[in-house]
């Protein structure tokens, strides 16, 4: 930091000074810290190295140390105190680095609302009319697509919600990108990485209705060739849910095998009887 221009300033100066400011942030971020609480307690131990290369560009400096003798006991509390001393500092500096290295600020915290009353029945009939006609759209079978919104919303009772409670209408689990230019929202998910499904908080698109987000979906799949098999599909089920899984939709190696659990299911069975009749 700088008070403000002195009689040395020049843009030369300011110039270098970024530079080392930068290089500090570097720092910073690659190790947590810039050495200071382990500089700290070797000081006050009186074990202060002649030179010190913690801090990029400083000149080497010697160091005089006269630490009085004391008893055991006495360097045993020092000690303790010491190591207190340096969690402290470390503490404090890493959390100034995670505060720094915050880049994008998302709209809205997400939450779920898993006591919602709505039943699979009532679900269905909010998205079928919808599911049915971007199927009709997409030339596929529209149970596929009725399936994948049940698996990503838990029958609707998982659907993310923004801070202010209002729902997301996120029914596909289709994640935030940059070509994407409305509000986002942060909730957990589960993702493979490696060979394990870990929970981890994702941004999600957020959408004004239920409508906008079939309607989206219709663009992801029409507009990336990874979903090509998808749509060539025509009204084969198994086909459907094969290409889909298969496409990489989802990271889950199990996504297919869901999305027919879902269907050959007693619930699915008895929803889609009571839409027909």
């Amino acid at each position: 930091t700088s008070p403000g221009d002195g009689l040395f300033d020049s843009e030369q100066s300011r110039t270098y000074r970024d530079m080392f400011d930068k290089q500090i942030s570097i720092q910073l971020s690659e190790k947590k810290g810039l050495g200071l609480a382990d500089m700290i307690v070797a000081q006050l131990k009186g074990k202060m190295p002649a030179t010190s290369s913690s801090l990029p560009g400083t000149a080497a400096v010697e160091t005089k140390t006269a630490v009085p003798a004391a008893d055991a006991n006495s360097r045993l509390q020092i000690n303790r105190q010491l190591q207190q001393l340096k969690q402290q500092v470390t503490q404090k500096l890493s959390a100034l680095v995670d505060k720094n290295a915050a880049v994008k600020t998302p709209v809205a915290e997400a939450g779920t609302d898993p006591k919602n009353p709505v039943t699979p029945l009532e679900f269905v009939k909010r998205v079928w009319s919808q599911v049915q006609q971007i199927a009709k759209e997409l030339k596929v079978n529209p149970k596929g697509i009725l399936a994948q919104a049940i698996l990503e919303t838990g029958w609707g009772k998982h659907v993310a919600k923004t801070r202010d409670g209002k729902s997301a209408n996120n029914l596909f689990g289709i994640k935030n990108s940059k070509a994407w230019q409305g509000p986002s929202v942060v909730a957990q998910t589960r993702e493979k990485m490696g060979i394990e499904l870990k929970t981890v908080k994702q941004e999600f698109r957020v959408y004004p209705s239920q409508e906008q987000s079939i309607q989206d979906y219709a663009q992801l799949l029409k507009s990336s060739p990874r979903y090509e098999k998808v749509l060539q599909s025509g009204g084969d089920l198994k086909k459907f849910i094969q290409a889909i899984d298969e496409s990489g939709y989802a990271t889950d190696p199990d996504y297919g095998r869901k999305l027919m659990q879902i269907i050959n299911g007693t619930t699915f069975k008895d929803v889609m009887k009571q839409l027909v009749s």
